[in-house]
């Protein structure tokens, strides 16, 4: 038909902008806070009155409103990152670990925070639960020591410390991505204020035998074989994924995808021989350390195309946990 005047939207643009690109109530009241002459206030209440549904992460975004700065949104990019061999993720293995011994640990957080501590101890304590933030940026540290002392003071202990157990419960739920995503946090924000503000108190749990290791030497760790972290001392971690595998099993792959160690590579059938070669065919030359590790295409756990690989020597003083 005949197009329609110049400067005249097309009926059905019209249907389509009007029907299906509605905006949401949220996104009508922050317009008119934006655009009415008392925007800022209005704004500032939105963001103020937002609610997550976890004490803790609410807790957070206010004292950080009261600051008036905003999260840490920087990637770290895997520099300064906890590596645990074998585990996909630092974050993972922590919160599951927390949430495992979660009496303990409220158990723990009443002993310490107990009003007839001596007063030598508790001003210790209180000490030890703000020193890791030592050396933050003055106003981030301050917000962060705002969130632990709240997290664990008078008024949570009378609760049972349930805005802690609910805030672990949640952190350790996530799915997946959710989990390497807060690996990768910057280190001022919530993910790693949490981190920092826990691990001493999993590491008291840990000591005392209430809680399981964050990074046990005689768990499984290959993706493939499933032998332990101490058993092999080169392991290869693939990414986008995090899975693991070590260097005998990467080793092994390559030969079975070449077709020249066919004899040698029982475990696996002539289907995934096939699959394997398949998936090598297809896989660009990724980068790395080894011919054999950037000859791997896909996590042989999850089956997930392996773009990039980091290769790990594991240390002889730390056997089974090591930086990237």
């Amino acid at each position: 038909g005949a197009s329609p005047p110049r400067g005249e939207m097309p009926r059905d643009e019209l249907f389509i902008l009007t029907h299906y690109c509605r905006p949401s109530a949220d996104a009508i009241e922050l317009g008119r806070a934006l655009s009415c002459g008392e925007g800022s206030a209005r704004l500032d209440r939105l963001v103020a009155t937002a609610r997550s549904g976890v004490a803790a992460i609410d807790r957070w975004a206010e004292l950080l409103h009261e600051a008036g700065v905003c999260d840490d949104e920087s990637e770290t990019g895997g520099k300064d990152k906890i590596v645990v061999v074998g585990e996909y993720s630092y974050h993972h293995i922590l919160f599951s670990r927390l949430h495992g011994a979660r009496a303990a640990l409220r158990d723990f957080f009443d002993e310490i925070t107990h009003p007839e501590v001596e007063e030598g101890d508790a001003a210790v304590w209180q000490s030890w639960l703000v020193q890791p933030f030592a050396k933050w940026p003055p106003g981030r540290r301050a917000v962060a020591e705002a969130w632990v002392r709240w997290l664990v003071g008078p008024e949570q202990r009378r609760a049972g410390f349930q805005a802690l157990l609910e805030f672990v419960e949640h952190e350790s739920g996530l799915p997946h991505d959710e989990h390497i995503s807060r690996d990768y946090a910057g280190r001022f924000s919530l993910a790693g204020a949490a981190c920092e503000a826990l691990i001493g108190a999993a590491g008291e749990l840990e000591a005392d035998g209430l809680m399981e290791k964050l990074a046990d030497p005689e768990r499984e760790a290959c993706a493939v074989c499933g032998r332990t972290p101490r058993s092999c001392v080169e392991w290869t971690q693939m990414f986008p994924c995090h899975h693991w595998c070590c260097t005998p099993c990467i080793s092994k792959w390559r030969r079975v995808a070449e077709g020249e160690g066919a004899a040698e590579g029982g475990a696996m059938d002539v289907q995934e021989r096939e699959d394997i070669a398949v998936q090598e065919a297809h896989a660009e030359h990724a980068e790395g350390l080894f011919g054999d590790v950037a000859r791997i295409g896909a996590c042989p756990e999850c089956r997930a195309r392996v773009v990039s690989r980091s290769f790990v020597n594991v240390r002889e003083e730390e056997p089974f946990v090591a930086d990237p």
